[in-house]
């Protein structure tokens, strides 16, 4: 019952104009994370559920909240050594910084991504190698808080050639 429920999760997320349904999909693979066979599920389908919300985000704001919590998620199962594939989670993760504009969901991604890259040298070494130091300098124009500010400063500082 609970793949059935999954894969029909990852199909409302193919919707071309998402909505309502989408948020709510989202907001339910989120909630996968808190128990082991879905959290197994999670990591089993990572690359394909990173291509579905790169996706899906492009064209619906109102997920970006959940996008970011839903990286924060993976941050965990890696945490809790599940095998989450570093190199798909750091290019998916960048693409996602790319997007995001909401000051709120890019304080989390960027608390994800120094969270990782202090616990997972593996993390750092993955998102060095992509040049995430060029994706976060076009973030430099958005309005974010003091707590965003800093923890985006630390990034900068980290990432810099």
């Amino acid at each position: 019952m609970t793949d059935l429920v999954f894969h029909h999760l990852l199909q409302i997320l193919k919707l071309e104009k998402p909505h309502v349904i989408s948020t709510l999909a989202l907001k339910t693979l989120c909630n996968y994370f808190y128990f082991k066979e879905g959290a197994d599920l999670m990591v089993k389908f990572q690359k394909k559920i990173f291509n579905l919300v790169e996706q899906a985000v492009r064209s619906c704001e109102n997920l970006h909240a959940l996008v970011s919590m839903l990286y924060m998620n993976y941050a965990v199962a890696v945490y809790k050594h599940l095998l989450v594939s570093m190199g798909a989670y750091c290019l998916s993760l960048q693409k996602i910084v790319q997007i995001i504009k909401n000051p709120h969901s890019m304080f989390k991604l960027f608390v994800t991504i120094e969270t990782m890259c202090i616990r997972h040298t593996s993390a750092y070494l993955t998102f060095k190698s992509l040049n995430l130091y060029s994706t976060l300098v076009t973030c430099k124009e958005y309005e974010l808080d003091y707590k965003g500010n800093t923890i985006f400063k630390k990034l900068l500082k980290r990432f810099k050639p």
